[in-house]
């Protein structure tokens, strides 16, 4: 996207319309704010990290470059508008099974398709330390990684995208464990409509 845009081409209006749950005024209010956030149009991991710092200190460097890897599709490095959107439409989806593929991508760091348990114990080390649940520098992530390995891994030592999803739907009190992945993070971009 280059420089700074004023105006969101209306062809990726019409594409994001499609592809999310925004209308066309939410969609355009969201574009002001992100400019607002990144004005070059492109937000690369840098200012993500700056804008997440707002909310949450120096913490949010411990997760950033995580979310930021699930939201940056194309892989280029920086996050651009379309992907961002994407990201907070999928994120608010109200269909669970929404919510835990997009868990599901965040803890398959390496992104083989498949869960590990170092990429399980570095995610829930990473969200209990922002709840303030785990003051033992990992080792609450490591008991809590070896407890649902044993209940789901079926022998293989990771975890596939199904044996994942029956373990968040089976414990449901895992989903409070992860504020940090909550589309409230972006409040100030995604407007209120009813504003």
């Amino acid at each position: 996207m280059g420089n700074k845009l004023e105006k969101l081409p209306e062809k990726e209006v019409q594409f994001l319309r499609m592809h999310t749950n925004f209308d066309k005024t939410r969609i355009k209010e969201s574009y002001k704010e992100y400019l607002k956030i990144s004005p070059k149009a492109l937000m690369s991991l840098k200012t993500f990290k700056e804008y997440l710092r707002q909310f949450f200190g120096d913490e949010a460097d411990s997760f950033a470059h995580h979310y930021f890897r699930v939201i940056d599709k194309d892989n280029s490095g920086n996050i651009n508008f379309a992907e961002f959107l994407l990201y907070l439409s999928n994120e608010s989806d109200p269909n669970i099974f929404c919510k835990i593929r997009l868990m599901f991508e965040l803890f398959d760091i390496d992104g083989d398709g498949r869960i590990e348990k170092k990429e399980m114990a570095e995610i829930f080390k990473i969200a209990l330390k922002m709840t303030e649940e785990d003051k033992e520098d990992g080792l609450a992530a490591h008991k809590l990684t070896q407890k649902l390995f044993e209940d789901y891994d079926k022998g293989k030592e990771f975890l596939t995208q199904n044996e994942f999803t029956d373990m968040f739907l089976e414990n449901r009190i895992l989903f409070k464990n992860f504020p940090v992945l909550s589309s409230s993070l972006f409040t100030e971009v995604c407007v209120d409509p009813n504003k």
